[in-house]
């Protein structure tokens, strides 16, 4: 077969778990099956919820039919039309549904909030979900987006934005339209609304693509991540900088917090800063690493989990990170624990003696 793996590059970019999916599943294809694989990535902004809207419908309008398949794994990719479309799920738009009750506000809108000219795109999104209504509900946003109360209405996210997005995804899974549902683990089959009821979910839990693996020595504590906020390194950094003990954390990685972690760690000479690092530094860390904390909230799946284990290490995580707790069996290949600064501080000396 030909086959499309299609995938929205993120803007500004950033390599994660989902790259490192789409490379490892384009190598294995390419080079160890009968069949031909080719990456297709679009930029996809999401900075706001206009940037959003244009990626959606990009994807909506994509031709692949010279391919015999199609392989979506993320939002809004999944939007590209195609009789062979196959979707091995990572996450849907998190912030409009498992994470959308962190901003509190009403799951759905309320229409008689909203002005006349807001209730032709109300009333469109209570129709069920066709493909055949693409251009007219793009068309209704698109003459919105030109009015002074747009963003006020279309906060992002907020009601009308998350019932949006909703709207356009059931039009994706409309039945029919993805002849085989998978998922990354089973915290993502799990999730709400994240498939069409009734659906047969294949989980499987990818490898990484990270070479060159190996074990070593046990000499310091290690992680790489984003450094983001949901993968609460504070937390990490707060308990240990309560240890007496003489040892290393590195921290691989970069992100949008790592100012801030920096400014959380700078009176600790122990802890060190790598930054990007390549993937030969981080198999070289994984080596000889004592253990690796991971703690981030709910994750999809987790690739550091299984590269460490993979080099010998323990995991240190919390009972609410989603995926990694899929791999990490408290007291055996690692420790699970609650989600705060003393039980974290508790683990990490353990771990150490």
């Amino acid at each position: 077969m030909k086959i499309a793996l299609i995938a929205p590059s993120p803007v500004p970019f950033t390599i994660g778990g989902a790259e490192k999916l789409w490379w490892g599943m384009l190598e294995y294809i390419n080079q160890h099956t009968g069949h031909e694989a080719e990456l297709i990535k679009i930029p996809s902004p999401e900075r706001n919820f206009r940037e959003l809207m244009y990626s959606y419908e990009t994807f909506s309008k994509l031709d692949l039919s010279h391919f015999d398949r199609v392989i979506s794994t993320k939002y809004p990719a999944w939007m590209v039309d195609h009789p062979q479309h196959y979707c091995y799920l990572q996450h849907k738009l998190r912030g409009l549904y498992d994470t959308y009750h962190f901003c509190g506000q009403p799951e759905q809108p309320n229409a008689s909030t909203y002005p006349t000219a807001w209730q032709p795109l109300l009333q469109m999104l209570q129709q069920p979900p066709q493909k055949e209504h693409l251009p007219d509900l793009f068309g209704l946003i698109k003459q919105l987006q030109t009015r002074e109360d747009f963003d006020r209405y279309c906060n992002f996210p907020g009601p009308l934005t998350r019932a949006i997005v909703h709207h356009l995804d059931a039009i994706a899974q409309r039945p029919g339209a993805i002849q085989h549902y998978g998922a990354i683990s089973y915290n993502v089959a799990n999730r709400r609304d994240y498939f069409p009821a009734g659906a047969n979910v294949n989980v499987v839990h990818h490898p990484s693509d990270l070479k060159g693996i190996h074990e070593g020595e046990y000499s310091y504590i290690f992680t790489v991540s984003r450094l983001d906020a949901p993968k609460r390194l504070d937390l990490l950094i707060k308990a240990f900088r309560q240890l007496p003990d003489e040892i290393e954390l590195r921290i691989a990685g970069s992100g949008p917090q790592e100012e801030h972690l920096k400014a959380l760690a700078a009176e600790d000479p122990r802890i060190r800063f790598l930054g990007r690092v390549t993937d030969a530094e981080i198999a070289t860390q994984y080596a000889d690493a004592l253990f690796v904390p991971f703690m981030p909230y709910d994750e999809d799946f987790g690739l550091i989990t299984i590269e460490a284990m993979t080099a010998g290490k323990a995991v240190l995580t919390t009972t609410d990170a989603g995926g990694v707790n899929e791999f990490v069996e408290s007291g055996v290949s690692g420790l699970s624990v609650a989600p705060n600064v003393d039980a974290l501080r508790g683990a990490l000396e353990q771990l150490i003696r």
